[in-house]
């Protein structure tokens, strides 16, 4: 077999290492490609981030081929024709989304920006929307929504796309707003709007003992005391009001609560909103559309 000549001085066991080489350089330099973009993401911006990464995978494949074309094939111009040849380039390319894929993959075991169970979303199109990490397969993350509809999502997606982790943020801003007629004390609105957010149960920082040992716990971990300067107490995390805009006969009010759990997010804003509209309606404050 090795004395099997394909193309002048190239034999057939040259040639499959060269393009073992080939594969092996083009797993690389994708790997390289993400894990730079990967590391420099929050330090650069993204434009250079995407440079130094290029620059980095180009690097590994040019060093690879002259690997393959020196130590392999000899350099002739019989064999740098071989290797440019259309089978090597056919396996290259419908290889690469898979090799791509499978490499995230690797990575994703290795940096864990996602875990299993944790509470995702992620940008770009089509949206998945709030989603739980339900498998992290070789070539794909499976998500679940909250209509329980099933996603498979590359895992080059997750490694070069925009993820929101819910789960280890540990709590989530929820931005709300309503419309009420003129004239209405803000100072009375905004006391009547803390004090419904003070009575609901899943509604930081004045939530139930079994919700209060889940915060604490969250606290502990190394991630969250880092996101928030070793912050212990919870006051921060208050209901806002705040005026957005007085026209007429209308003030614009905006509103932020923190939650924990965000796969109930609708279930809490309506709860939240409802007991609002009652103690709005009882104290003679008119809502408008």
């Amino acid at each position: 077999m090795a004395d099997i000549i394909l193309f002048e001085d190239v034999t057939l066991v040259e040639f499959v290492e060269f393009i073992l080489v080939f594969i092996a350089v083009v797993i690389i330099g994708k790997a390289a490609y993400a894990l730079t973009r990967y590391l420099l993401e929050e330090r650069l911006s993204r434009s250079k981030t995407k440079t130094i990464a290029r620059l980095v995978q180009y690097a590994i494949i040019a060093a690879g081929f002259s690997l393959g074309f020196y130590e392999i094939l000899g350099l002739s111009l019989s064999a740098l024709a071989a290797s440019l040849g259309i089978v090597g380039i056919a396996i290259a390319f419908s290889s690469q989304q898979i090799i791509q894929n499978v490499m995230a993959g690797v990575l994703i075991s290795v940096l864990r920006p996602i875990q299993l169970e944790d509470w995702i979303e992620m940008g770009g199109l089509p949206a998945t929307g709030v989603s739980r990490v339900k498998d992290i397969t070789l070539t794909n993350t499976v998500l679940r929504d909250m209509d329980g509809r099933i996603s498979y999502v590359p895992n080059s997606m997750i490694i070069t796309s925009k993820v929101v982790n819910y789960t280890r943020s540990g709590f989530v801003a929820i931005p709300l707003s309503m419309v009420v007629a003129m004239p209405t004390d803000f100072d009375q609105l905004k006391q009547i709007v803390l004090a419904a957010a003070d009575r609901d149960p899943y509604i930081l920082p004045n939530v139930t003992e079994s919700e209060r040992s889940a915060i604490q716990k969250l606290f502990e971990r190394s991630s969250v005391r880092k996101l928030l300067e070793n912050k212990r107490d919870m006051s921060f995390l208050m209901p806002t009001v705040s005026i957005a805009g007085l026209k007429g006969d209308r003030m614009d009010i905006v509103m932020k609560i923190w939650i924990r759990e965000i796969y109930r997010r609708d279930e809490i804003v309506t709860g939240f909103l409802k007991t609002l509209n009652e103690r709005l309606t009882a104290e003679g404050v008119k809502l408008l559309d």
